[in-house]
């Protein structure tokens, strides 16, 4: 189990992992227990194979960086889930050296929109266990504030970015709790420095909007193409008209030196039925 253990705290989806670690051990632990009802030794085995997994999965939680990796790994998810594979990249590097979780590739204005999925969780977690603590709630606020600050300084770019940037929270809960009366002077600073605090729901909100847009877009540039081809088709066909009517007066042309040398062969053969009858 210690090779599974160390992989998942240092690969990037731990979530994925520990959930089914999770998941094989309360199907094993079922069957265990239904196949050994009356064997005391085999149920107190299968306790502490449940126990390890739950000690398991702390210490995966527990680790540096777990949490972040646990909103890039829903943010993730919703966006390849609605978006293109050409429209976003992740861990995307900036011109000023800084690396960004995810960057939905918007043209000109706006521009490419940088969205951070690092939400300090930890102190948000000792906040939710005790709402009164005015310390906890003390902690969980400089964080956010601070998250806030490093994302507006870090990953927005004038002239290569959107003037604006998304801080992606992992639960509709933390959503709420950061709209609430204790926290709303934190979400005015957050938005006073064009930072957006996005949940999982309006985060697939404004992914289905940037997916319409692209698609108009895209739609837009291939109507631009198709009036492009439509004036060069106009172009050639106003030099064919115009070779059209160069034709028709060769023709017409052709048409009185044919008359003419019809009247000359005419008054010739006139002329050569007189003398015969002469």
């Amino acid at each position: 189990m210690q090779p599974i253990i160390a992989s998942l705290e240092n690969g990037g989806l731990i979530l994925a992992g520990a959930a089914a670690v999770a998941a094989a051990a309360l199907i094993v632990a079922m069957l265990a227990v239904s196949r050994s009802r009356r064997n005391r030794r085999d149920l107190e085995s299968v306790r502490d194979s449940i126990d390890q997994v739950r000690s398991m999965l702390e210490r995966i939680f527990n680790a540096p960086g777990a949490m972040g990796a646990f909103g890039e790994f829903f943010l993730q998810e919703l966006v390849e889930d609605v978006l293109p594979q050409s429209s976003y990249e992740f861990q995307a590097r900036l011109g000023n050296g800084r690396i960004v979780d995810c960057l939905i590739a918007f043209p000109m204005p706006p521009g490419p929109v940088p969205i951070d999925a690092k939400f300090p969780l930890e102190t948000y977690e000792a906040y939710r266990k005790d709402p009164d603590d005015r310390a906890a709630r003390g902690k969980f606020e400089k964080a956010v504030r601070g998250h806030v600050r490093d994302i507006a300084e870090r990953y927005i770019v004038r002239g290569e970015t959107a003037e604006w940037a998304l801080m992606y929270v992992p639960s509709e809960g933390i959503f709420a709790t950061l709209h609430s009366a204790p926290f709303r002077e934190v979400v005015r600073e957050a938005h006073g420095r064009r930072v957006g605090i996005v949940s999982p729901a309006t985060t697939m909100a404004l992914l289905q909007t940037v997916r319409a847009v692209m698609q108009h877009a895209h739609m837009v540039e291939r109507t631009d193409d198709v009036l492009e081809q439509l004036g060069i088709i106009a172009g050639e066909t106003d030099k064919l008209e115009s070779r059209a009517r160069d034709l028709d007066r060769q023709f017409n042309n052709a048409r009185e030196t044919l008359h003419k040398v019809l009247t000359l062969v005419a008054a010739i053969l006139r002329r050569t039925r007189t003398i015969g009858n002469e």
